[in-house]
């Protein structure tokens, strides 16, 4: 009875310090492999505008809307596939001045 008491005592701890040092090794290897986040795809964009949006598009393709640039670009062989401006600096230059002068008189 106290031999069989003894090993299940033994039995318990072993499987406890084994469960506990699986656990600790898988936690390290997730740790070293799998918390960092993995970059898919890099800023396209010069400049440093710090707001814009994205959207996906079909099977490893995304859109920007970003700086007054619109682009859509490959993810997997991380490449621009087109882009246009949005924004069409002349027409607010206009725009500018005829308020400016709308402001003096």
């Amino acid at each position: 009875m106290v031999q069989a008491r003894l090993w299940r005592k033994t039995t318990w701890i072993g499987s406890s310090v084994a469960i506990l040092a699986v656990g600790l090794i898988g936690f390290r290897i997730w740790h070293w492999f799998g918390s960092a986040p993995k970059e898919v795809l890099l800023d396209p964009f010069p400049g440093t505008g710090l707001f814009g949006q994205t959207m996906l598009a079909g099977k490893d393709q995304i859109i920007f809307l970003r700086g007054g640039t619109l682009a859509r670009n490959d993810m997997q062989q991380k490449k621009e596939i087109w882009s246009s401006s949005v924004i069409d600096k002349a027409e607010i230059k206009t725009e500018v001045a005829k308020e400016l002068q709308e402001a003096k008189t």
